[in-house]
This record gives C-alpha cells, sequence and structure tokens, in this order.
C-alpha cells in the first residue's frame, strides 16, 4: 500500500478552501469566488448528500491555484460511507463501484496543471464494510487529444487490496481570456 497520510489527517475539500479564504495573500476577487464555492458545497451537502466522505491525500498550495504546476499523474483520496451500510456484499460493491468513479478522471489532468481555477480551466468531464477507510490510489497512464486513460487501486487501511478500477474518458479544457477582455466585450 501506498504510504500517505492517515484520514483523520487529511483536511475535507471545505477545510482546504476555507485555510485559502482564510489566508490573508489570497485576492479579494478570488476569496469571493472561493467564499461562494464553499456554500455550494455545504447547500449541496444539505440538498443532494454525497453518500460518502472523501478526502483528499495532499493539497495544491495557495499560491499554485491559478497556476498550478504539472504533477506526476498519480493522486490519493481517502474515502468511506457515511454512516452504516446494509449486511449485503452486493451494496458494498455498489458503493465500491460508485466510489471508484470521484476523483479518478482528473488524474489525467494533474500532468497538464489544469485545475476548476486555472487557466486554461476544466470545462467539461464526463465519464465491504464501508464505516472504515479506504484508500484509493489513483493514476493516468496517458493523456492526448481530449482523453484520458486512468487507473485506480483500491486499499483498505491495513494495506489490502479490494479493487481495482479503470476509466478512459473526454476531457475539455476552456482558455478564459483576461478579465479586460472580458470586459470589453461585455460593453459592446
Amino acid at each position: 500500500m501506498p504510504h500517505v497520510p492517515q484520514p483523520e489527517d487529511v483536511r475535507s475539500t471545505v477545510e482546504r478552501m476555507q485555510a485559502w479564504i482564510d489566508d490573508p495573500r489570497i485576492p479579494e476577487r478570488f476569496r469571493k469566488r472561493l467564499q461562494m464555492r464553499v456554500e455550494e458545497l455545504l447547500l449541496n451537502m444539505v440538498e443532494q448528500p454525497v453518500p460518502v466522505e472523501i478526502k483528499v491525500c495532499g493539497d495544491l498550495d495557495l499560491t499554485e491555484l491559478a497556476r498550478p504546476p504539472k504533477r506526476e499523474p498519480k493522486q490519493y483520496v481517502w474515502m468511506r460511507a457515511k454512516g452504516t451500510l446494509p449486511a449485503d456484499k452486493r451494496f458494498h460493491h455498489c458503493v465500491a463501484a460508485y466510489c471508484s468513479d470521484h476523483y479518478l478522471l482528473m488524474t489525467s489532468l494533474k500532468p497538464h496543471g489544469i485545475t476548476a481555477h486555472s487557466n486554461p480551466r476544466i470545462a467539461m468531464m464526463a465519464t465491504i464494510d464501508h464505516t472504515i477507510w479506504l484508500l484509493y490510489e489513483m493514476e493516468s497512464t496517458r493523456t492526448i487529444n481530449g482523453r484520458g486513460l486512468n487507473f485506480g487501486r483500491i486499499f483498505t487501511r491495513d494495506g489490502k487490496l479490494v479493487a481495482s478500477t479503470a476509466q478512459e474518458g473526454v476531457v475539455r479544457a476552456a482558455v478564459v481570456p483576461p478579465r479586460e477582455v472580458r470586459d470589453k466585450k461585455a460593453n459592446l
């Protein structure tokens, strides 16, 4: 099993975003955008709750949000079901299949330095006792011509490999023009 921080030592998405919002180095316009995103995430948790808790290992530094570095096409995510699952193992398999789709395609964007905050940014992406934490290791072996090929392995906390995944998907990036170009077009 890969060596990563334990799930208790990894911040949730909302906790990571709140830390960025609270950082005095962040520009006000970006702070407002992040605050809106946090509020949207919290509202979605109430209106359409995701039955899985997910924690991404490794944070982007605040200075890397708009221009993330190109990284190795690999990432790790801890995940577990929220609440108790029925005893039926088929249900557990369905939850594992549901979980395996989260974040896998995004692995193919890491070597290109593209995120939801970068420019270009993501424009479109398509694609056990679960009260315990599972580690999802993801890597992308190929990204070319708007397609990403990704593989994943799911481990129990004690290192037992319990599932393997593969996904090929379509990825589109959109270049956002500088603010002055957008403002000029808006005034036409």
